[in-house]
């Protein structure tokens, strides 16, 4: 049996929009649910994607962080957790599998990429709740 829509979301809150390579990113995930449930896996990615990629599929996601927030547990309505992340300083020459990633020019040097923080909370026989806010990051 999987469970229906509206068991509710999560929620990131950023101290501000716009970073510079090595800045530090604080910010946290607040857990809005109907009922408490247990779940897998809080985790936060930020990645970037090419901004022409219409279809948003995930091999032309560039990650810089993957991070489980927190495990196994039983999620409260109201639960908050915060986190923090540094952005790499040499983000414009950094490379992921073979890719050079920059801020404003893929690695085709043809199109920006957008950069966003996502959050997923990850739940036994219901859909993930997720949210996912862009960010920038200046040169």
């Amino acid at each position: 049996m999987v469970l229906g829509f509206n068991e509710g979301g999560i929620n990131i809150t950023l101290a501000k929009t716009a970073y510079s390579p090595g800045d530090v990113v604080k910010g946290s995930i607040t857990v809005n649910l109907k009922n408490s449930k247990f779940g897998k896996e809080l985790r936060l990615d930020v990645y970037g994607e090419r901004e022409d990629d219409q279809y948003q599929l995930k091999e032309n996601r560039r990650y810089i962080l993957r991070q489980m927030i927190a495990g196994e547990q039983m999620y409260c309505d109201g639960d908050v957790f915060p986190f923090s992340f540094k952005i790499p300083a040499n983000i414009k020459r950094k490379k992921m599998n073979g890719v050079h990633l920059r801020p404003f020019k893929h690695y085709t040097g043809e199109k920006p990429s957008k950069w966003f923080v996502q959050a997923s909370l990850d739940m036994p026989l219901t859909f993930d709740l997720n949210h996912r806010i862009g960010i920038k990051i200046k040169q």
